[in-house]
C-alpha cells in the first residue's frame, strides 16, 4: 500500500527532473547563446547552430574586420545594450563606405587633401569566393529567422556592391537603412549613392540621418559635404543651405570640419551669409571657428571682412581703428573684438563704474599673490603707418612689475612695434596714458593689442591690486610728427 503511494511522488520528482533538464537547455541554448553571441559567436553556434545574432556577428566581422580594440569597444557596447557609437560605425565606415560606389567613385573621386583618416587596421582583408560564399549563407540563414534584420540585409548590400551587382547593392541598402536608422554604413551608402546620382534632397536628408545618430561620423561625411557646398550646381549648394536653415544639432560640428573638406576658403563665408537673416543665423561659436581658421593661415584681410559683415548695424557705424574701445558692449570673444583670456590669481570683468547710471569699464583684480594674468587682445588691421594709441586709467598695482599695454605684427613672433609705461603704484582719479607706434610696410598685415603683467619671472608674478582701463583709441598720425616713443 505504502509502495503505491509512493509512486505519484516519485512520477512528480522524475518530471520535475525533466521539466528542469529542459529548462535548462533551453537557457544554454538560447538565453545563454544570446549572450555569447556577441562576444564568443562560434562559441554561441555550438549551443545553438542557427542563432542569428552570432551568425550576423561572425560574418560582419569576417567582411568588415576591425582591430582588437574595436572589437572589444562593439563587445562591451552590444552586452550593454547601447547602440554602437563613433569608435565602431567610424572604423566601418573609414574601412569600406569611402571605397563603395565603385563606379560612382571613379566620377567623384575624394580629394586626397581632405580624405578622412583612417587605420590599416580598419582596411577590410581580401577575400577568396569561398569567404564570400559562407558570409553570404550566414547573413540569409539569419533573414530566413528574422526577415528585416537590416545588419543582414547590409551585409548582403556590401556583397551585392562589392560583386558590381548595384542594382540590388542599391535595394538591400535602402532596405537596411529603412529597418534601422542604427546601420549607419548603410545610411552611408545610401547618402553616398544620393549624391552621386545628384538627389540632393536624399543626400542631406541621410546626411542628417547619420549625423544626428552618429554626430562623430562628421569627420567622416565633411568631403562629400564639402563638395556639395562648392558644387557649380546651385542644386546642391540650396539644398545644403535649406539644411543648415533648419538649425540641426550637426550644424556647429559641420562649420568646424568645413575648412578639412573645401578647396576655397570663402566657402564657409557664403554658407553663413546665406544664415545671417533668417531664423538661425550663425552662432558666435560657428563664425568664430571659421574666423581662427582664416587667421591661421593668415588670411587677415578675408577674416577682417567677414568680421564685419556680422556686426550689428549700430556697432558697424562706430568701428574705427579699435574696437569697443569704450568697454560699452559686451565682447563678443571674437578676434576683432576684446578677447579676454583668465587666469589664476586675476580676475578680468567688463564692470558697471562705481557712481554711474550706465557707462562700463575694463576691471582688473590682481592677486594678492602669484598672478597668471594671461590678459585681454583684440586683433587690428591697420595699414602702414604711425598711429597713436591713448586711454586713461585709475586704480592702484603693487609688484616689482605692471601692467602694460603692447602692439606687436600678428603671427610674427617678433618683439612689439610698440608699447606703453607700466603701471606701478597709486591713481586715485582717472590719469590718461598714451604711446605711438609704426606699422611697417612689411611683414604685417594683422596686429595685435594685448594688455599683459610684464612679468619677466615667476618672482615678478606677485602682484596685488585693482586697475581700470577705459576710453582707449586709436588714431592715426601725420607722417611729419613722428610719434613719441613708449
Amino acid at each position: 500500500m505504502t509502495h503505491a503511494a509512493d509512486r505519484p511522488r516519485w512520477f512528480r520528482a522524475v518530471s520535475l527532473a525533466g521539466f528542469g533538464a529542459l529548462l535548462l537547455w533551453q537557457i544554454l541554448t538560447r538565453s545563454f547563446a544570446a549572450y555569447l553571441a556577441v562576444e564568443a559567436p562560434a562559441a554561441a553556434l555550438t549551443l545553438r547552430p542557427n542563432e542569428p545574432t552570432a551568425l550576423a556577428t561572425l560574418a560582419d566581422a569576417q567582411l568588415n574586420p576591425r582591430n582588437e580594440k574595436t572589437k572589444a569597444s562593439v563587445t562591451q557596447e552590444v552586452l550593454n545594450n547601447k547602440e554602437q557609437s563613433g569608435t565602431a560605425e567610424g572604423d566601418r565606415i573609414a574601412g569600406w563606405a569611402e571605397i563603395a560606389l565603385k563606379a560612382a567613385a571613379a566620377k567623384l573621386p575624394l580629394d586626397s587633401g581632405s580624405k578622412p583618416q583612417s587605420s590599416a587596421a580598419a582596411e577590410p582583408a581580401p577575400l577568396s569566393d569561398e569567404d564570400r560564399a559562407l558570409i553570404r549563407r550566414r547573413a540569409e540563414l539569419v533573414l530566413t529567422q528574422e526577415p528585416l534584420n537590416a545588419r543582414a540585409l547590409r551585409i548582403l548590400g556590401q556583397l551585392a556592391d562589392d560583386a558590381g551587382d548595384e542594382p540590388r547593392a542599391a535595394k538591400l541598402m535602402h532596405a537596411a537603412a529603412d529597418h534601422s536608422l542604427a546601420e549607419s554604413v548603410a545610411v552611408y551608402w545610401m547618402l553616398q549613392k544620393s549624391f552621386a546620382t545628384k538627389d540632393y534632397a536624399k543626400t542631406l536628408s541621410y546626411a542628417d540621418t547619420l549625423l544626428r545618430k552618429r554626430p562623430q561620423l562628421m569627420v567622416h561625411t565633411i568631403s562629400l559635404l564639402g563638395k556639395m557646398a562648392e558644387s557649380p550646381d546651385k542644386n546642391a549648394v540650396g539644398a545644403l543651405e535649406t539644411a543648415l536653415a533648419r538649425d540641426p544639432p550637426w550644424r556647429g560640428s559641420f562649420f568646424a570640419q568645413l575648412p578639412r573638406g573645401i578647396s576655397d576658403a570663402r566657402t564657409p563665408l557664403n554658407l553663413l551669409l546665406s544664415l545671417k537673416d533668417g531664423a538661425a543665423p550663425p552662432t558666435t561659436a560657428e563664425l568664430g571657428g571659421y574666423l581662427r581658421f582664416l587667421i591661421s593661415r593668415k588670411l587677415y584681410e578675408l577674416a577682417y571682412y567677414t568680421w564685419l559683415q556680422f556686426l550689428p548695424a549700430d556697432k558697424l557705424g562706430r568701428i574705427g581703428y579699435l574696437a569697443n574701445g569704450g568697454f560699452e558692449s559686451e565682447p563678443s570673444g571674437l578676434p576683432f573684438d576684446w578677447v579676454i583670456s583668465q587666469g589664476s590669481g586675476a580676475t578680468i570683468d567688463i564692470a558697471a563704474l562705481p557712481n554711474t547710471a550706465d557707462a562700463h569699464a575694463l576691471l582688473l583684480d590682481l592677486g594678492p599673490g602669484r598672478a597668471d594674468f594671461r590678459g585681454v587682445t583684440q586683433l587690428l588691421m591697420l595699414t602702414p603707418g604711425t598711429y597713436r594709441l591713448e586711454g586713461k586709467l585709475k586704480g592702484e598695482s603693487r609688484g616689482k612689475r605692471g601692467l602694460q599695454w603692447s602692439v606687436a605684427c600678428a603671427g610674427s613672433g617678433q618683439s612689439p612695434i610698440g608699447k606703453s609705461d607700466m603701471f606701478v603704484g597709486v591713481s586715485l582719479t582717472w590719469r590718461e596714458f598714451d604711446f605711438t607706434f609704426t606699422v611697417p610696410d612689411a611683414d604685417c598685415r594683422a596686429q595685435e593689442l594685448h594688455l599683459a603683467l610684464a612679468a619677466r619671472s615667476a618672482s615678478e608674478q606677485l602682484v596685488s591690486g585693482s586697475v581700470w582701463y577705459d576710453d582707449l583709441q586709436i588714431t592715426r598720425q601725420p607722417e611729419a610728427a613722428a610719434a613719441k616713443g613708449p
